[in-house]
């Protein structure tokens, strides 16, 4: 009785042990799922900063394309109209080797000769060497005039070449601004990628503690759950040895008792209570 009473005892120390050392691993695990958790939390937003800046770097450098697209079509322009622009004013070159006079010059000789032959009285021969004149002015003229016309071509050209100057000027400028933009948040995208990467790390190590922790719990649990059935059935076992023999001491007392009836011997207290049970007396 007192080896089963010890017995108990011991377990219910076991017992009480291992609880107290399942709910502080349990507790443990808890603090370390809540830990992860956050973790995990920080994690998925910095997932979502690094794309959203991946997509404000990948449109900066869409509009960086874009703008250096424009950037070569413009030098594509100023080249082009360059070239334009050398090949007239060499034209205008050629054709002032062979104007003479200067245009106004001319323009007033002629006038001089046209109102000479409509004011004047002169022989058909004489009228007849004045138009021939006009004509040769006329042609010295229109040299001049294309001169002129080439001249104002040129002008124009060289409007338009310093037109796509600027605007693949600008072009250049916006795509250095908007590189230098995305460079930036590259910079930030790869500090947040490294930070997520971090962070993600952590969150997996306190994982990893956290599964350790909770197999200890499970497994003190499953110690716990066994000393408290052995304990059960030690109490059971315990019990049922008691009954046993209370109902040894019973039958004893009963087989007595009917004896001494018989015999008309004097019974006991607990004789008789027994004889008594059993409706015999």
């Amino acid at each position: 009785m007192a080896q089963i009473t010890e017995t108990v005892e011991d377990l219910d120390e076991r017992i009480s042990s291992l609880r107290i050392k399942r709910n502080h691993l349990d507790g443990q695990a808890q603090a370390l799922a809540k830990e992860r958790d956050e973790l995990n939390s920080q994690f998925q937003k910095l997932r979502e900063q690094i794309q959203e800046l991946k997509k404000r770097r990948d449109s900066l450098n869409q509009q960086v394309r874009e703008l250096k697209a424009a950037r070569e079509e413009s030098r594509k322009h100023l080249v082009t109209r360059k070239g334009k622009t050398d090949s007239v004013k060499k034209i205008i070159q050629n054709l002032e080797t062979k104007a003479s006079g200067s245009y106004s010059e001319l323009k007033r000789k002629m006038d001089d000769l046209e109102w000479r032959i409509q004011t004047s009285a002169l022989s058909p021969k004489e009228e007849a060497r004045l138009i021939g004149q006009i004509k040769q002015f006329e042609s010295r003229v229109v040299v001049h005039e294309k001169i002129r016309e080439l001249k104002d071509k040129a002008i124009m050209l060289q409007a338009g070449i310093g037109a796509a100057r600027l605007k693949a000027n600008e072009a250049h400028e916006k795509m250095s601004e908007l590189a230098k933009e995305s460079e930036l948040y590259h910079e930030k995208m790869l500090e947040a990628v490294k930070q997520a990467s971090e962070v993600k790390e952590k969150a997996d190590e306190i994982h990893r503690e956290y599964v350790g922790l909770k197999k200890q719990a499970d497994e003190a649990h499953l110690e716990y759950i066994k000393v408290k059935e052995a304990k059960q059935r030690i109490v059971v076992e315990d019990q049922m040895k008691r009954l046993r023999k209370q109902q040894e001491v019973k039958e004893r007392i009963e087989s007595s008792a009917e004896e001494k009836l018989k015999k008309g011997e004097k019974l006991s207290l607990d004789e008789f209570r027994t004889l008594v049970e059993k409706g015999l007396v």
